[in-house]
């Protein structure tokens, strides 16, 4: 059913409507949920927030407090409270890749393929030279300090778009991502509603876009190019007046002439993420630095004994102009893992999955839908089962169909445990072959991009299917009734 929901999180108020089950009658409603008692205590103690004792410690529970129509948080949390921070010491998006490099050991932070067969990596410290010396040059060619400068990043996944956001955040600037899926005017509104001088660009057909909507975009003063650009368009930018340059060479600006950083506070916009909208012009979600990070930290209690450590790689390839990605990305980065970028050919993914290696990975229901009939066309005949049912009968039958599928599991890089999804619900049958078939751990996230995606989260241990999953501790949530809508939370139906 569809809710009207009013959301507390992390000091921020959001109305939406919701897809949730309620339970009339019941103060507790425990799931299957259980978080590892020791992972849980070793948080407890890391954490700058003092975590009250539980009658069952370790166990994930839905709690509605009297009074307060129907608002339901995590009881991982304080009575009343719900998690802003997880650690003391980071507070911010940049407080995140700096504990990153702690957690690493300087360790590889972020790879890409070229034309060599594996990832070539550069280090946590070199990738924070980098975002700071492209800062510095922004700043050098006219970028305004702080928070009265937005910068739209237009381009596929990549290392450069990485840098570029860190880059401007190492100076307190805001990023606007632009993408082409929302209609062809749709980047000149945005550009205009949100006043962007500079736009980052990975390609040179995007730099000639923007230079065609010139008239349209009057804001727009600089373009920089991760990609070399022809003569011809070199030309057409300094007839539109556009300052056109190439991603390398602020950097080399940057280097040569350093300015002092100035970090962001929690309280500061990181993001200015649009969506498409249910109607009219594309809508700009304005998300803190304090609501990424409160998003990505609070999932370490969520995943428990599954919690990411430093020793894991995920594959990147989900759009960053999405918060969902942006998220998962946050989460890699707060336990020190390393983050491989695919080479922006979606015919190409599975093979850079295979040479990555990645240990979890973010996806969606329509990608996993595909593996799973891939691997029904090419493994179907030598199960013993359906593939559309799932049902083990024995041990045995569960064994052999880890067997037959391990050439599959292979083709995915051989080391994948977990996938965490979003975006839509995953049927019954497609989430039993990922977790039963092949053993991996399904982390499914149900939230909005005002959230940063951190509404609901339901672990696959937990044995708590059908619905969205328990409230996240940074998030409280109440049901409200939409009567033009016909829907009242004392129903108690899911949809």
């Amino acid at each position: 059913m569809i809710f009207e929901v009013t959301i507390l999180f992390a000091g921020f108020k959001s109305r939406l409507f919701f897809r949730c089950l309620t339970k009339e009658k019941e103060d507790l409603i425990q799931d299957a949920a259980c978080v590892d008692s020791r992972q849980l205590e070793s948080v407890r103690k890391e954490s700058c927030l003092k975590l009250t004792k539980k009658k069952k410690p370790g166990t994930y529970v839905i709690w509605t407090e009297k009074n307060s129509g129907g608002a339901r948080k995590s009881t991982l949390v304080p009575h009343r409270d719900t998690i802003q921070f997880l650690y003391e010491d980071t507070k911010t998006i940049w407080d995140v890749i700096q504990r990153g490099l702690r957690q690493s050991g300087n360790g590889p932070c972020v790879g890409w393929r070229d034309l060599t067969p594996d990832y070539s990596w550069i280090t946590y410290s070199q990738f924070i030279r980098k975002a700071e010396n492209f800062g510095s040059g922004l700043i050098k060619l006219g970028l305004k300090l702080g928070q009265s400068s937005k910068v739209g990043i237009y381009a596929q996944n990549s290392v450069e778009w990485l840098v570029a956001e860190y880059g401007c955040w190492s100076q307190s600037a805001i990023i606007v991502p632009l993408y082409d899926t929302m209609g062809p005017d749709a980047c000149s509104f945005i550009i205009n509603q949100a006043e962007i001088e500079l736009v980052v660009c990975d390609e040179e057909s995007k730099v000639q876009r923007l230079i065609g909507k010139r008239k349209e975009t009057q804001k727009l003063k600089t373009i920089i190019s991760v990609k070399s650009v022809s003569q011809e368009l070199k030309h057409l930018a300094k007839e539109a007046n556009i300052n056109l340059h190439l991603f390398s060479d602020v950097e080399k600006l940057g280097e040569l002439h350093p300015v002092q950083t100035l970090l962001p506070k929690p309280s500061d916009l990181s993001i200015i993420c649009y969506t498409s909208g249910t109607t009219g012009e594309p809508k700009g979600a304005m998300v803190t630095h304090g609501n990424v990070v409160s998003a990505a930290s609070v999932m370490k209690l969520v995943m428990g004994k599954s919690a990411l450590t430093k020793e894991d790689r995920m594959i990147s390839y989900l759009p960053l102009a999405h918060m969902f990605e942006q998220k998962v990305q946050t989460m890699a980065f707060l336990e020190g893992c390393s983050i491989g970028f695919f080479r922006g050919d979606f015919s190409l993914l599975e093979d850079d999955i295979r040479v990555l290696q990645p240990t979890f990975f973010p996806a969606v229901p329509r990608l996993l839908n595909k593996w799973c009939e891939k691997a029904r066309t090419l493994y179907g005949s030598k199960l013993k089962i359906d593939l559309n049912g799932m049902n083990f009968k024995t041990k045995e039958e569960l064994f052999s169909a880890h067997h037959i599928l391990e050439p599959f599991k292979e083709s995915l890089g051989g080391k994948v445990r977990m996938i965490i999804t979003a975006a839509a619900p995953l049927s019954k049958n497609i989430f039993e072959f990922y977790t039963k078939c092949l053993g991996y751990e399904m982390l499914e996230i149900y939230g909005m991009t005002e959230l940063a995606g951190a509404g609901c989260a339901s672990l696959s241990s937990f044995d708590f299917k059908g619905n969205v999953g328990s409230p996240t501790p940074c998030c409280i949530i109440r049901l409200a009734d939409v009567p033009e809508m016909n829907y009242f939370s004392k129903d108690s139906k899911g949809e």
